[in-house]
């Protein structure tokens, strides 16, 4: 499926692939079947996947600068700073 660029068809067989290794130890083309499964997710998510909205609206808003301000704050805090910062984040319910 793979050779075919049939990258949905490799991502719903390689679905319950857990990366481990195996099946490249006891191939006897010698493919590394993980790597394959890999690429397949990641040419299906950047090319066939279409663009959820939101994420086209947060990339709008990162180019125009939206988080600069916040993201400065960020990367000028010492340790400190950064745990008291993470300890009072809002967090989304379960």
């Amino acid at each position: 499926a793979a050779l075919r660029g049939d990258f949905p068809h490799v991502l719903e067989k390689r679905f319950d692939c857990s990366q481990c290794g195996l099946c490249a130890m006891r191939c006897p083309a010698e493919l590394v079947h993980y790597n394959v499964s890999q690429l397949g997710r990641r040419l299906y998510g950047r090319h066939l996947y279409p663009l959820e909205k939101n994420v086209k609206k947060r990339v709008k808003e990162i180019e125009e600068g939206k988080f600069e301000k916040e993201l400065n704050k960020l990367l000028k805090a010492d340790d400190k700073e950064l745990e008291k910062l993470y300890a009072g984040r809002e967090r989304e319910p379960d």
